[in-house]
């Protein structure tokens, strides 16, 4: 067979538009699968309350990405997905604030250990109230139009509503996506709230998931990927010791309050636990120094700008393929 022949039955490039449809309906499909569990009464599986609001989060990027070109309102979609995964958050905090509390746990049974235990004998109200408010968002028509897109027939629906799309738009998407990452990383300065560290983070995860999109698949692309993941990383050890922070704080000043400031402090055990949450709230603001600190060491501005350089470099060349 001739080299000509040949290049007959090769099956055509696939347009990126395309391939971001296919995306978006594997995305809706997991996360339906997700919700369908979450609906019912069995215990989810270690580490899934992470993994389903990761599947959300990357539905939400692909349909943010082709929300303009969707016969339904993909909008409207996106926030309930985004709102169904933020649901879950007070599972997860509950986890890993028992998990960061843990090693202080042994020397403060009157506090951290009373808390630790709380939690634990919450674990199965907070389950039960996020899975409520989770289903409250994922329900009747949301959850229809998830299956609807995570049908078989709906890639090449998709395919037709995008062919007049120029193949360079996802890579623009993904651009743009990235460019927002980077301002919040140039602004970011040592002395910076912690809430400008989650804007990053979000950031961070909302470019990330768009790139696993548009970037063929390659050495390069998983190197780049596993970059962001890297830094999603240390973004998100800060933001739960600032949640920890946080509760201790409240702690703190709630056993304070038992103590009248009328009469002499009667109850020792207040008295100690008070002082047990303090001392742990310092010790905690110090380990989130030393992670902030670190953060800056790994991730100085040249750095950022190499990435910036390689994701300018990888879809450029996925436009060269569109």
């Amino acid at each position: 067979m001739s080299t000509t022949e040949l290049a007959e039955h090769d099956p055509p490039p696939e347009n990126s538009m395309v391939r971001a449809g296919r995306a978006l309906s594997e995305r809706a499909r997991d996360f339906a699968q997700w919700a369908r569990k979450i609906a019912g009464e069995e215990e989810l599986p270690a580490g899934g309350v992470h993994d389903a609001r990761v599947a959300g989060r990357r539905l939400a990027a692909s349909l943010r990405l082709l929300e303009p070109f969707l016969p339904i309102n993909g909008r409207k979609l996106r926030r309930r997905v985004s709102c169904a995964a933020r649901a879950l958050g007070a599972f997860r905090d509950s986890d890993i604030l028992a998990e960061i509390l843990a090693p202080y746990s042994p020397g403060n049974p009157e506090s951290i250990g009373r808390e630790i235990a709380a939690l634990s004998a919450r674990r199965g109200i907070i389950e039960t109230q996020s899975r409520r408010q989770f289903l409250e968002i994922v329900r009747g028509r949301v959850l229809d139009r998830l299956d609807a897109i995570a049908s078989p027939e709906f890639p090449a629906a998709c395919a037709k509503r995008v062919r007049f799309v120029p193949p360079e738009y996802p890579a623009f998407h993904a651009s743009r996506q990235a460019g927002t990452f980077f301002c919040l990383a140039a602004a970011l300065k040592r002395g910076a709230h912690d809430d400008e560290f989650h804007r990053l983070r979000i950031a961070g995860k909302r470019a990330r998931y768009t790139l696993e999109i548009i970037l063929p698949e390659n050495n390069a692309r998983n190197m780049l990927l596993d970059s962001f993941k890297r830094l999603q990383d240390a973004l998100g050890d800060i933001h739960d010791y600032h949640v920890a922070i946080d509760r201790m704080a409240e702690l703190a000043k709630s056993e304070g309050m038992k103590m009248s400031v009328y009469q002499p402090v009667n109850d020792v055990g207040t008295e100690k636990a008070q002082k047990q949450f303090l001392d742990v709230h310092d010790s905690l603001v110090l380990a989130h120094g030393r992670l902030r600190a670190r953060f800056f060491k790994r991730w100085p501005p040249p750095r950022f700008a190499r990435l910036r350089a390689r994701i300018d470099q990888e879809l450029r060349s996925a436009n060269n393929n569109a």
